[in-house]
């Protein structure tokens, strides 16, 4: 028995992430499995290991701050100082969970996040896990399909 059904979601907030892309998605391969073990689903079948095969933003316009300060920051940066410049979007990535008992759950991870690129990091506001019934390959061509969509 698949570890994430479809149509079962896990959620979590506050998450650092690294600045690379590359690395986000190592990180998301280390933290869905935990995610999907402390939702509960361990009675069942442990997550073992995630590959993630996609990470793409889905934001149709991510929105651009000069000055977005983090908590213990001032509120402009000081002369001398790393801009605050933060990006906010919405990311998404595509994957496969894989249990211990040999199992496999296609998953999607929706993100909010705000990127300081400056800085060298990323904050996911919200990240959900969404197992899925479809393939893979049949949900990037319907996010190309929604692309193409509102490219137009």
């Amino acid at each position: 028995m698949p570890c994430l059904q479809p149509g079962q979601g896990v959620e979590a907030t506050g998450l650092t992430l690294p600045v690379r892309l590359g690395e986000v998605a190592l990180a998301l391969e280390d933290i869905v499995p935990r995610l999907v073990n402390a939702a509960g689903c361990v009675d069942r079948c442990r997550a073992v290991v995630a590959i993630v095969d996609r990470i793409e933003s889905c934001g149709a316009e991510p929105m651009q701050f000069e000055s977005m300060p983090d908590a213990a920051s001032p509120i402009i940066p000081l002369e001398g100082d790393v801009s605050t410049a933060a990006i906010l979007d919405s990311w998404l990535a595509k994957g496969t969970v894989l249990g211990e008992d040999g199992s496999y759950s296609v998953f999607v991870v929706f993100m909010e996040v705000m990127r300081r690129p400056l800085q060298g990091s990323w904050t996911a506001g919200s990240v959900t896990v969404l197992g899925t019934k479809q393939s893979v390959k049949a949900l990037l061509e319907e996010l190309e399909f929604e692309a193409d969509c509102v490219a137009v």
